[in-house]
């Protein structure tokens, strides 16, 4: 079961037609300590969906989702949880610690590439993949990425990443 939170996109002036209304879905088991990260996850897929990509790619006329919108999202995930475990002593999250492992070696790049990778994603230039992947040998062991909130908008049926 997940949580809904209800947010508004702006839209441009001279926008012929609005993005129906979105919504933030958040997995019933995200703590409250884990909360903030996960609405920073999904508001930066909200900011891209509405915004970024069509600024980014103005000839596309339909956003699509990136791998540069990925790797923000799990970027300021790792930021904003930083942040939290410095005024929550002793409260861990399992997932979203060891994101924060792959942000200080400076791998969300290379993680976003390796363990959330869409089909469609042209690889991007400048990965180092072979060195994370003898870091991740060590350091993430059995490890699975997780996604415990996304973006719906009304017109998508069943979540559309």
């Amino acid at each position: 079961m997940a949580s809904l939170l209800g947010l508004s996109a702006g839209c441009a002036a001279g926008t012929p037609k609005p993005e129906p209304e979105p919504r933030i879905v958040v997995d019933a088991s995200v703590s409250q300590e884990a909360l903030p990260t996960w609405l920073a996850y999904a508001g930066i897929r909200l900011r891209w969906r509405t915004n970024t990509y069509l600024e980014q790619n103005p000839d596309a006329g339909r956003y699509r989702y990136t791998f540069a919108e990925e790797a923000a999202a799990r970027d300021a995930s790792a930021r904003v949880w930083i942040e939290r475990r410095e005024f929550q002593k002793g409260k861990p999250d399992g997932y979203l610690d060891r994101l924060i492992e792959v942000f200080k070696a400076g791998y969300i790049r290379e993680y976003t590439w390796t363990y959330l990778r869409d089909p469609l994603w042209a690889e991007p230039a400048g990965l180092r993949l072979a060195a994370f992947d003898a870091w991740r040998r060590v350091n993430l062991k059995d490890h699975r990425a997780e996604t415990r909130a996304r973006v719906e908008f009304a017109d998508d049926g069943p979540y559309i990443q």
